[in-house]
């Protein structure tokens, strides 16, 4: 039987108000497959989950504790994108969390600049790494048009609340030339599709617009930037992280995580939740766009 259709909505990504359920919380795009939840939260609503609970407790076991897991992964971004990544260039990273990614980077270039909402987070990568960050909204920061090399947005697009605005603005700050980088889940990927509503990625109010690679380029593009790569790459996620993420999706969903939970506690007795593992299901993207 055909899903409801939905047309109180336009598509962010390709203009379509051809919209059907794609599962009770979220719906689809017929026209480019983009998906976003039902119901998304005001901006004010997005800064209270991104409080410090969401990085020991929620989202991450520990996000200290994952800093080398972390770490492990920005160092091959770092290493792929060299070519904007130069003593000249300005970077700016949307979603700089503890600032790691820019405390790689920060001495190999002339400017960078961190921007995110969490307050707890920005004060550790300004005190602890000296990464020069603030807790501000991104689209409200005062940056020269056509002046930034490269702008950086790890695992942050699903998050948004308006993800085509973010995507604005970086183009609109970008040198011509320059680069936008980006990761987020791929909800066309084989293990998105097996899984449906139980994928590890859906988990709305956090997670809200799920991309595939027709709908993000056609976003970018919208922005005159232009494809030139999309990876499938693995990543390094402490252990403990994966346990907690898992068991939060679950509560979300309403169901009880006891098997989880159990499983969680024997890793922390053994300090199996230390451990830091490569992970790759092929279902986050990588795409970086530059600017013509």
């Amino acid at each position: 039987m055909p899903k409801a259709k939905v047309s109180t909505r336009k598509c962010i990504a390709c203009d379509s108000n051809n919209f059907s359920e794609h599962s009770e919380l979220l719906v689809r795009c017929n026209d480019c497959g983009l998906v976003v939840a039902k119901e998304i939260p005001t901006f004010k609503e997005l800064k209270k989950l991104y409080e410090e609970e969401y990085f020991f407790g929620m989202e991450y076991s520990d996000y200290k504790a994952d800093r080398k897991a972390l770490e492990a992964n920005f160092k091959d971004r770092v290493k792929f994108l060299k070519e904007y990544i130069r003593p000249e260039s300005k970077v700016v990273e949307v979603g700089c969390a503890y600032g790691y990614f820019l405390n790689l980077l920060k001495e190999d270039v002339k400017w960078h600049k961190g921007f995110d909402v969490s307050k707890e987070g920005v004060e550790y990568a300004k005190k602890e790494l000296g990464v020069d960050a603030e807790a501000s909204d991104f689209l409200d920061a005062d940056i020269k048009d056509n002046s930034i090399d490269l702008v950086c947005m790890w695992d942050v697009m699903e998050h948004f609340g308006e993800p085509q605005k973010h995507v604005a603005k970086a183009a609109k700050i970008l040198k011509k030339g320059g680069a936008l980088s980006l990761t987020t889940g791929n909800i066309d990927a084989r293990v998105a599709k097996l899984r449906g509503a139980k994928w590890r990625m859906i988990h709305p109010p956090t997670h809200i617009y799920y991309f595939n690679v027709p709908s993000i380029k056609k976003l970018l593009k919208k922005n005159g930037l232009e494809v030139v790569s999309v990876r499938h790459k693995g990543t390094s996620r402490n252990t403990g992280s994966v346990f907690n993420q898992l068991i939060c999706n679950r509560k979300v969903k309403g169901k009880n995580p006891i098997i989880l939970s159990s499983a969680f506690k024997i890793a922390k007795i053994t300090r199996l939740d230390k451990v830091n593992i490569p992970l790759n299901l092929y279902d986050v993207m990588e795409v970086t766009a530059v600017k013509k």
